[in-house]
C-alpha cells in the first residue's frame, strides 16, 4: 500500500504542474511533466491512470482546446508502452476479473476509515462527519467549483463500474477511493473555516499515525517470538506456510526467504512485473492463507515440501503428527518437519 500512497502524492503534484502548464505553456515545463508522469507509472498504476483520467475530464469540463488534450495525452505514452511491455505475457492468457457489487457501498467506508483498530476507525468516521458539518452548515463562504466536482463525480461513476479484482490486482476499485476523496476537497471552498478544518485534519493524522506506531511497538514481542523459529528450519529448505486468514502476522514467514533462503511458491510474483521468479515447482495447492473450515489435504504436501510453518490454525497438531514431527512449538505457532 505504500507505493499507492506515494502515487497519490505524486499524482497531485503532476496535476498541479499540469494546471500551471495550462495557464502558461512552456516547453521546459512540459518536459518536466513528461518525466514526472513516467515516474508516476513506476510508482503505481492507479495514480498513473487517475492522472490521465483527471486531465482529460478537467479539459472537457473546462472546455479546453483539443490541442491541450492532445499534448496532455502524449505525456502518458512512455508509461503506456512500459505497461504494454510488462503485461504482454499475461494478456496472452487473458486477464481474469471479478465484480462484487455487494461490497461497493461498504467499500467506500472501509477504504477511507479501515485501519488496525475498530475504535480508531469509529473516531475517524466521527471526525469526517464533524468536518463535513463544519464545512457546509451555516457557512456563507461555502462555494463549489463545478469543474472539479464534475471530475470527482466522473471518477465516482467509474468506481461503480471498476471490477473488485482485475488480473493480478485485488481490491482494484477500493484503491480508487482515496483519489476521489482528495479531488472532492479540491472542488469546494470553505472560506474562513479552512483553519478549523485544517486543525481537524492534523488531529486525524496524529491519531492514525499514533495508531500505527502503537501497533508497531506492541507487535515486537510477537515478532521476536516468531523469529526464534527461523533457526529450526535449515537454509534452502522447501517451506509451506499456512496461516489463518486476516491475522496481522500471517506473512511473517516470508522473512525466512530473505534470511534463510527458503524455497516457497507462496511468494506474490507476476512474471514480467516483479524482478523475481519462483524456482520451486509444486503440484500441491499453495497459499499462505488457509481456511480452517475447508478441506486441506495434509498428506499430499509432504512430497513437495520439507517443512510446514503453521500459524494460528487450531487443531492442526494431529494432522501434522500424521505426516511428520513437530520440531518447534510456541503457543499458536508450530513448525513440522515432514517425512
Amino acid at each position: 500500500m505504500l507505493n499507492l500512497q506515494l502515487s497519490l502524492a505524486l499524482c497531485l503534484l503532476v496535476l498541479g504542474f499540469w494546471l500551471e502548464y495550462l495557464e502558461r505553456p512552456r516547453i521546459a515545463l512540459w518536459c518536466l511533466l513528461l518525466a514526472m508522469t513516467t515516474a508516476l507509472y513506476f510508482t503505481h498504476l492507479m495514480g498513473f491512470g487517475v492522472a490521465g483520467w483527471v486531465m482529460t475530464a478537467y479539459a472537457v469540463f473546462a472546455r479546453r482546446r483539443i490541442r491541450d488534450i492532445f499534448f496532455s495525452w502524449i505525456l502518458f505514452i512512455p508509461g503506456a508502452i512500459f505497461f504494454l511491455h510488462s503485461t504482454m505475457s499475461q494478456a496472452k492468457s487473458g486477464w481474469s476479473y471479478v465484480f462484487d457489487w455487494s461490497a461497493k457501498g461498504p467499500g467506500l467506508l472501509v477504504a477511507m476509515t479501515s485501519g488496525i483498530s475498530p475504535v480508531y476507525d469509529f473516531v475517524t468516521m466521527a471526525l469526517l462527519v464533524v468536518a463535513l458539518g463544519v464545512a457546509c452548515l451555516d457557512n456563507r463562504d461555502f462555494r463549489c467549483n463545478y469543474r472539479w466536482l464534475g471530475v470527482a463525480g466522473s471518477l465516482f461513476v467509474f468506481y461503480w463500474t471498476l471490477p473488485a479484482s482485475l488480473g493480478p490486482g485485488i481490491n482494484t476499485d477500493r484503491r480508487l477511493i482515496p483519489f476521489i476523496f482528495v479531488l472532492v476537497l479540491a472542488a469546494v471552498r470553505v472560506g474562513r473555516r479552512k483553519r478549523l478544518l485544517g486543525a481537524i485534519a492534523i488531529l486525524l493524522f496524529a491519531l492514525r499515525a499514533g495508531e500505527v506506531q502503537h501497533h508497531f511497538v506492541s507487535a515486537q514481542r510477537d515478532s521476536a517470538r516468531l523469529s526464534r523459529a527461523f533457526s529450526v528450519i535449515p537454509d534452502g529448505m522447501r517451506v509451506l506456510p499456512v496461516a489463518t486468514p486476516s491475522e496481522h502476522m500471517q506473512h511473517f514467514w516470508a522473512y525466512g526467504v530473505i534470511q534463510r533462503g527458503w524455497l516457497s511458491p507462496c511468494l506474490f510474483q507476476n512474471r514480467g512485473v516483479q524482478p523475481l521468479r519462483t524456482l520451486l515447482q509444486s503440484d500441491s495447492a499453495c497459499t499462505p492463507v488457509l481456511n480452517p473450515a475447508g478441506p486441506f489435504e495434509w498428506k499430499n504436501i509432504r512430497h513437495d515440501f520439507d517443512y510446514v510453518w503453521v500459524y494460528r490454525v487450531p487443531g492442526s497438531l494431529p494432522s501434522l503428527a500424521a505426516i511428520g514431527k513437530v520440531v518447534y512449538e510456541d503457543g499458536d505457532l508450530q513448525v513440522c518437519q515432514l517425512n
